[in-house]
């Protein structure tokens, strides 16, 4: 099992009907290549985590690099894993805030300005912890 984690920012701010398009499109592209993982858009940022054979993470990853939707993309973890963490979801998502976010005991320290020098730890962290405590939001 292999996963990669990466972060960007918006080109433009995301309306509830653009998210819905790219999540169809995107759940039935992981359903397809065995894909899961789960995506959280902070206030324009993206941090997303994949998860699959790693052929098929990478090939998803270079269209997700030219996808004109986002810039700035930083890998802030990639490597082998025992199991997949996601596997009840293609994709499963949440829209949020930093607000939100800083507001998660052991996040009060994340904020977009300080998110595009997050570490691998950090990274992991952020996802885990904010997975654990909104499983219940995250469709």
């Amino acid at each position: 099992m292999y996963e990669l984690v990466y972060m960007s920012s918006g080109t433009k701010f995301l309306l509830e009907e653009d998210i819905r398009g790219l999540l169809q499109k995107s759940r039935q592209y992981n359903l397809e290549h065995n894909i899961t993982g789960i995506l959280l858009y902070i206030d324009g940022d993206f941090l997303q985590i994949l998860e699959g054979n790693k052929n098929d993470v990478y090939n998803l990853f270079s269209k997700i690099q030219t996808d004109t939707r986002h810039k700035g993309i930083i890998v802030v973890h990639e490597g082998k894993k025992v199991a997949r963490q996601f596997n009840e979801w293609t994709m499963g998502f949440h829209s949020s805030s930093y607000k939100e976010i800083t507001a998660i005991t052991g996040l009060n320290d994340i904020s977009k300005n300080n998110l595009q020098n997050i570490g691998n730890k950090k990274a992991l962290l952020l996802l885990n912890t904010f997975v654990k405590s909104h499983s219940n939001r995250i469709y």
